[in-house]
């Protein structure tokens, strides 16, 4: 038996990446438009601010942060385009229309759409359960 992911079979590849609790979404370099998202990225962000929620019928990367961190986002994604991957420890991230949570941000180049622009993968780790840990851990000392 190899070790090797690209030996898996597709949709076994397929049902890992959809039922992985990690929150992983696909989205075009060119126009930002979510192409793809696992099960746990929807019931992370509801889909954020993308008009119908968790029912958007098209959602942009963009209806996941705040205008003010629109230039921040651009700078990761150029640099997850460029380099392969870019990170950032410490976003707010929209869950819904009315709320942020604090996250890590992954973001990875995953090879090219349809249009020959990169598709690019965005990670999110929600770091609000680890804060409650953490202010949890400090008001007991």
């Amino acid at each position: 038996m190899t070790t090797e992911s690209q030996q898996l079979d597709a949709t076994i590849v397929n049902t890992i990446l959809t039922n992985v609790s990690s929150a992983i979404a696909i989205f075009d370099s060119l126009d930002q438009k979510m192409l793809w998202n696992n099960a746990f990225f929807k019931r992370l962000t509801w889909f954020g601010n993308a008009p119908g929620g968790k029912n958007a019928a098209e959602v942009s990367l963009w209806d996941f942060f705040d205008d003010r961190d629109f230039d921040v986002i651009k700078d990761l994604l150029a640099i997850g385009i460029e380099y392969g991957r870019s990170y950032d420890f410490l976003r707010r991230v929209r869950r819904g229309t009315n709320g942020f949570f604090p996250a890590e941000l992954y973001f990875y180049t995953v090879g090219t759409g349809e249009n020959g622009a990169p598709l690019v993968c965005l990670e999110v780790v929600d770091i609000s359960l680890y804060k409650s840990y953490d202010e949890a851990g400090d008001s007991r000392i």
